[in-house]
């Protein structure tokens, strides 16, 4: 196989996998939203205590399972990169990246009053199962305090 086709087809490969992001995150954010409205049904219930606790449960683990599935997809297309970077080397072919901005590259721009927006740990994949992990844990806590 020739190094442009092998390139052309790890870009594939990379496509495919930030598809599968994109329907984990919408899944994720599926189950929360039917969880959630769930959860704003029984709230008023003063005799729904367990059924809160359940559903807080299973967001929480909703948004862990994410996670973790979203983190597979992250290491994926990193062992996808090095492949393509493996096969080419660091000899200029003219092939256009496989990847146009890595993180360490976004990185390196490090200046300026936004910089902290850079940190990776802002992406959407990583930030969000753990906010909505953080929400379904307080969810009985809140119950709990306006009792």
């Amino acid at each position: 196989m020739e190094t442009t086709e092998y390139t052309a087809t790890i870009r594939d490969m990379i496509q495919h996998e930030d598809t599968l992001r994109d329907q984990r995150l919408g899944w994720m954010f599926a189950l929360n939203g039917f969880l959630f409205t769930g959860l704003g049904f029984a709230w008023a219930d003063d005799d729904s205590g367990p059924l809160i606790v359940v559903l807080a449960l299973v967001g929480v683990l909703v948004a862990v399972s994410s996670a973790a599935a979203l983190r597979g997809s992250q290491l994926a297309i990193a062992k996808l990169a090095n492949l393509a970077a493996e096969r080419t080397g660091d000899e200029d072919l003219g092939l256009p990246p496989v990847i146009a901005l890595r993180s360490k590259d976004l990185q390196q721009h490090d200046s300026g009053p936004l910089r902290w927006l850079n940190a990776t740990w802002f992406y959407p994949w990583k930030m969000l199962p753990w906010a909505l992990a953080a929400a379904w844990i307080l969810v009985p806590v809140l119950r709990v305090l306006a009792r």
